[in-house]
């Protein structure tokens, strides 16, 4: 028995998860559905397993510079993330599947 989510049940099934601000998460669900759309293939709403293999940041530079990747620009940082993981691109930051 499957159970369809929203976008509200997603972001308040998170709402005790301080990872996320609602912007991302919303972007998060986007990405997911996406996802599920172009495979075909179900995502179950496991909080924790996303929490685990996602994470957000203010912004690409951020992530570069925690990775040890120097870059000069954001568009360098995104580069780089793109070629490494899976970005999901929001106003207000980046989330990426952790690697």
């Amino acid at each position: 028995m499957k159970k369809t989510i929203t976008e509200t049940m997603f972001v308040e099934a998170f709402d005790y998860v301080d990872n996320f601000s609602r912007k991302g998460l919303r972007a998060l669900y986007e990405a997911l559905i996406d996802y599920e759309e172009s495979t075909g293939e179900e995502v179950e709403l496991d909080v924790i397993r996303l929490r685990c293999e996602y994470a957000e940041y203010q912004s690409a530079l951020e992530v570069a510079l925690e990775c040890g990747k120097k870059a000069s620009s954001e568009e360098e940082a995104l580069e780089y993330l793109r070629e490494n993981t899976f970005v999901i691109e929001f106003d207000g930051g980046v989330i990426i599947q952790n690697f």
